[in-house]
């Protein structure tokens, strides 16, 4: 034996080697389909009226077709409560100080204009 076949990587080798663990071994196939979302959603359930579901998916069909993507509900909605959220940091509007939703649609209309 020469000096180099008692090295730690030698050994390290042989050990894999009689255990069935080698580094250039066939790896298993990766799994099929599309990947894991790297930001993880959670299913919720909204009941909306017609006439909200309308609105909701003729918002999608426009911005579709101006992104030329598919927009989902989900997105759409995740969009407006970012925005809203945003929108009422910046103009200082306290929720726990709004009594109604039509306070709140005064508020950020006066705040815009």
């Amino acid at each position: 034996m020469t000096k180099d076949d008692h090295t730690p990587d030698t050994w390290v080798r042989l050990l894999d080697a009689q255990g069935g663990i080698r580094e250039d071994a066939i790896k298993p196939p990766r799994p099929q389909g599309r990947p894991r979302n790297p930001f993880p959603k959670h299913s919720v359930h909204i009941t909306l009226t017609s006439n909200e579901i309308t609105v909701l998916d003729k918002l999608i069909e426009q911005l579709s077709i101006g992104t030329n993507t598919k927009v989902s509900r989900g997105q759409i909605i995740a969009f407006m409560a970012h925005y809203l959220r945003d929108e009422l940091s910046h103009l200082e509007i306290e929720l726990a100080e709004t009594k109604s939703f039509r306070e709140l649609a005064e508020k950020l209309r006066k705040e815009i204009e």
